[in-house]
């Protein structure tokens, strides 16, 4: 799909159908963002839409792929391990990124008036960006510490 990592690559070159099936995502994707301020109906019409060109793009690879067109891109997965299990400021940081999203929702549901709930989503989305930024950063601090490892796995299935 447009935006996302390559699952194929395809040695004569990409098949005319699978450029026009991007094609048609994209298109669709920015009459999405046109057409969803004036309405719910053309929203859920063009989310339907990208989803069945979604599935027709997913046929067509594994059709490709059955013909030997295409030779599926293999997988890399690099996850962090603890080996003396998971240290409690990153405990903290994730329950603390889920208590500003249970804020966030009831924020939203709340009856409370727009003008004051306005600058209490701002600050609580800051917050939880900011909590994201911390969470990568003790995870990097840990890994050149020492006290966590990356092991980088290849996915088999698809080598």
């Amino acid at each position: 799909m447009p935006g996302g990592r390559r699952t194929h690559d395809y040695p004569d070159g990409k098949p005319l159908p699978l450029v026009l099936v991007h094609l048609a995502i994209v298109i669709t994707g920015l009459c999405w963002i046109r057409f969803v301020t004036s309405g719910w109906l053309p929203g859920i019409g063009l989310t339907l839409i990208i989803i069945a060109l979604g599935a027709i793009l997913s046929r067509l690879n594994r059709a490709y792929g059955i013909n030997g067109q295409a030779v599926p891109v293999p997988r890399q997965q690099t996850t962090i391990v603890f080996p003396d299990g998971k240290p409690a400021p990153l405990r903290m940081l994730r329950y603390a990124a889920v208590a500003m999203v249970l804020a966030l929702v009831a924020l939203g549901i709340s009856p409370i008036p727009y003008a004051i709930v306005k600058g209490l989503l701002i600050g609580t989305v800051l917050v939880l960006f900011a909590l994201v930024f911390a969470h990568f950063a003790f995870l990097g601090h840990y890994v050149n510490t020492g006290r966590a490892k990356e092991v980088t796995t290849t996915d088999e299935k698809s080598a």
